[in-house]
This record gives structure tokens, C-alpha cells and sequence, in this order.
């Protein structure tokens, strides 16, 4: 399994880092409505990936999924929210320009995702705090960024995201890229990929995510180039990444149901063969002692 593990790893480097090269030399100059597709498909990966997590958080009652799963739920709302505003005629009707919400709404949904892919690592490395945050709290807290977050795209106008002189033209990418990063060192030290499924498709997202915001985005000049392009089918390989690792999950949780299942069922069929053998041997017991407690009862009499 830790092969395997590490396998999955390099392939996942490999192919990321053939994909960002060969996308430098290319010039793939995308479209609005192509934005607004990929941005609908991964809002809905997103959504999802955080209904899986969230069922694999009741059979496990794990803050893990729980903060994962209320991650994407946010994610998929500020996703959706972007690919809406950032529409054909929409984006006319908001305080700011089409470049500046573009850029931080697609900021703030990435952002959003990396702070609870932290927290979740958070939850494992110390359960005690985790266990003593109810799932009401995380809801209410994720819920009131996300709604807040809406507000203020709605209301405030936004500067320009671009700083066209630098070698990073998009610098506030990096943030997200820090708290990525962190939950990826985090998921890799913690060593569960060996015999996880779940996990070792979780830090190869995380690769996935760590790149897109250090090496993809941050080198895109303008919205709708190719870097901007390849930063969205980025995103949604990683969604990809990590509901592939949540069905995963469940599929061995219900595998692992299943042999418990069939050890109990073979552990009743010892148990029986074992009281039938109990049963026979006080039947013969009772009738050996019979004769001998006859002369005893004759003798007393």
C-alpha cells in the first residue's frame, strides 16, 4: 500500500508538472462562457464532494469530514456565486469591474477551501479541541464567512487583482497557497496515505492545489488566458481528486462492514457447533450418572 501510495504521488507530479509546461508554451485564450461552464462543473464536484464527506462524517461522527465537508459545501456556494456574477450581463450590475470580481471571487472561494483543509488536519493532530467544537458551531461559522463573503462582493467595489509589473501578477493567490500548503505538509506527516485511500488522494489534490496557486494563477496577466484557464481545469482535477478519495473511503468502510459482518456470521456458526457439542456432552453426562445415582438412592433407601 505505501508503494502504491508513492506511485500515486509521483504520477501526480509528473503529469502536473508536464501539463503546466506544456501549457506555458501554449496560448489557449478561453471565452465567458467557457468560464461560466467550468465554474458551474466544479461548484457542482464541489457540492458533491462535501454531501459524500459529510455522510462519511455520520459513520464515522469524525470533525475530520466534518470541517472538510462543510469546506466544500462553501466552496460549491462560492464557486457557484462566481460563475453566476462573472456571466454575460451580470457582472454590468455589480460596484465593480468584471477583471476585479473575477479575480477575488475565485480568490475568496480558494481561500475559503484551503482554511478548512487546514482545520481539518487541525482536528486530527489535536481531537480534544476538535471534539470540543460542536458540528452546529462549524456549520454557523462556515455558513456566516460564505454569506458574508457574498455581501461584500455584492456591495463593495474591488480594486484590480493584477499587478501587471511583477514577476507574480496575481500576488494574493499565495495566501490560499499558504494554508494549502500547510494542510498539505500537515496530511504527509501525518502518514495515514500509507493505508488510507481517502488521504492519498487528498494530498494529491492538495499537489494539485499548491501549484495552481504558486506556479498557475499567479502567472496569469489577464482573465481568460491560458494560465487562468489551466488554474480552472486545476481545480477541478483536485475536486476530482478528492471525491474519488471520499467514495473510496466509503466503498471500505461498507467493505470492511461487510467482512465484520461475515466474521460475526462464521463466529455464530462456531458457536453454535460448540453448544451442540455441550448440549451432547451434558446429555451424555446426565445419562452416565444416572445408574450411579440410582445405587445410591437404593442404598440410602
Amino acid at each position: 500500500m505505501r508503494e502504491s501510495g508513492v506511485l500515486a504521488f509521483v504520477i501526480t507530479v509528473l503529469v502536473l508538472g508536464a501539463t503546466v509546461m506544456t501549457a506555458r508554451s501554449m496560448v489557449m485564450a478561453g471565452s465567458t462562457q467557457l468560464h461560466t461552464a467550468m465554474e458551474a462543473i466544479a461548484a457542482t464536484l464541489a457540492f458533491i464532494a462535501g454531501v459524500v464527506s459529510l455522510v462519511r462524517h455520520q459513520t464515522r461522527d469524525d470533525s475530520v469530514f466534518l470541517l472538510i465537508g462543510a469546506g466544500f459545501f462553501a466552496t460549491a456556494v462560492l464557486d457557484g456565486y462566481h460563475a453566476i456574477v462573472t456571466a454575460d450581463g451580470i457582472a454590468q450590475q455589480l460596484p465593480s469591474t468584471l477583471s476585479s470580481l473575477n479575480s477575488w471571487s475565485w480568490l475568496a472561494s480558494r481561500l475559503c477551501l484551503s482554511i478548512c483543509l487546514y482545520l481539518s488536519w487541525l482536528a486530527w493532530n489535536e481531537p480534544d479541541r476538535g471534539r470540543s467544537i460542536s458540528d452546529a458551531k462549524i456549520y454557523l461559522g462556515v455558513g456566516s464567512l460564505t454569506l458574508a463573503s457574498l455581501l461584500f462582493f455584492a456591495v463593495v467595489p474591488l480594486p484590480s487583482a493584477y499587478v501587471p509589473n511583477w514577476v507574480l501578477h496575481r500576488p494574493a493567490e499565495l495566501l490560499p497557497a499558504i494554508f494549502f500548503t500547510l494542510a498539505l505538509i500537515g496530511y504527509i506527516v501525518k502518514a495515514d496515505w500509507r493505508t488510507d485511500v481517502f488521504d492519498r488522494m487528498l494530498i494529491c489534490s492538495l499537489f494539485v492545489a499548491v501549484a495552481m496557486q504558486i506556479v498557475v494563477m499567479p502567472l496569469s496577466s489577464q482573465i481568460l488566458d491560458g494560465m487562468f484557464n489551466l488554474g480552472h481545469l486545476l481545480k477541478i482535477a483536485s475536486y476530482t481528486l478528492v471525491l474519488g478519495g471520499l467514495i473510496g473511503s466509503i466503498s471500505c468502510a461498507f467493505s470492511d462492514v461487510r467482512r465484520l459482518g461475515e466474521k460475526q456470521d462464521a463466529t455464530i456458526q462456531q458457536l453454535a457447533v460448540a453448544n451442540e457439542g455441550l448440549e451432547a456432552f451434558v446429555r451424555s453426562s446426565s445419562h452416565d450418572l444416572k445408574a450411579p445415582l440410582r445405587h445410591v438412592s437404593s442404598f440410602c433407601g
